[in-house]
């Protein structure tokens, strides 16, 4: 399944340094972590009680929101516990980080919350 990612915010908004995704595929589900490859970058992330996964792409570390967001559909980009995607056009120096949903059950060790932006645990 290839998907084109719809930009959060108008072009003329975004810096030049920006790297532009393009396409995305389901990519591999190992190593855990963000890994270039292909022109592109692969991106690993294990949540075993997550509903729904955002790759959020950002243009600077100062930027309150992203410039661009996958939403990861779990019937393509999950295997198993392990969501995955290759994005293409990533290069080194992307700012990303991620959006999680899932139960909040403190007493079960669940504290997902689908406001906080999540930075890579890897």
């Amino acid at each position: 399944m290839v998907t084109t990612i719809k930009p959060d915010t108008p072009l003329r908004q975004r810096t030049d340094h920006v790297h532009r995704p393009r396409a995305i595929h389901p990519g591999t589900p190992l190593p855990f972590g963000v890994h270039l490859r292909n022109g592109g970058a692969q991106f690993s992330l294990f949540s075993r009680n997550a509903v729904k996964v955002f790759l959020l792409f950002f243009g600077s570390p100062a930027d309150n929101h992203p410039v661009a967001t996958i939403k990861l559909n779990p019937n393509h980009y999950r295997t198993g516990d392990i969501w995955h995607v290759w994005v293409e056009g990533v290069k080194a120096g992307q700012y990303y980080a991620y959006r999680i949903e899932g139960p909040y059950r403190p007493r079960h060790g669940h504290r997902f919350n689908k406001h906080k932006v999540i930075l890579d645990p890897y």
